[in-house]
């Protein structure tokens, strides 16, 4: 008698440990799920006054000057005109 109580008691066991870990699986799945679409924020800070006027004087949209290690082919600039790598132009 007493060794089929301490039996049962073993697989009651072994059945709510197998449970528990489902149960901390499916909630760490769902953690991670909403961990990966958090957005990331970054402190404001203000801009000095060299870069306000470095980004006033430059076009919207153009941030490098060009170069080789900016893919030199990829977009050229100048008078107004953008040249993309297909050939296409935009004013």
């Amino acid at each position: 008698m007493r060794s089929q109580c301490v039996l049962g008691l073993r697989s009651f066991a072994a059945f709510a440990a197998r449970l528990w870990s489902f149960v901390l699986y499916v909630l760490r799945r769902q953690v991670r799920t909403v961990i990966q679409y958090q957005t990331v924020r970054y402190d404001v800070l203000p801009l000095s006054p060299a870069s306000r006027n470095r980004l006033s004087e430059s076009g919207r949209g153009v941030l490098f000057g060009g170069g080789a290690e900016f893919g030199e082919g990829d977009l050229k600039c100048g008078g107004g005109d953008q040249v993309w790598g297909d050939g296409k132009k935009e004013k």
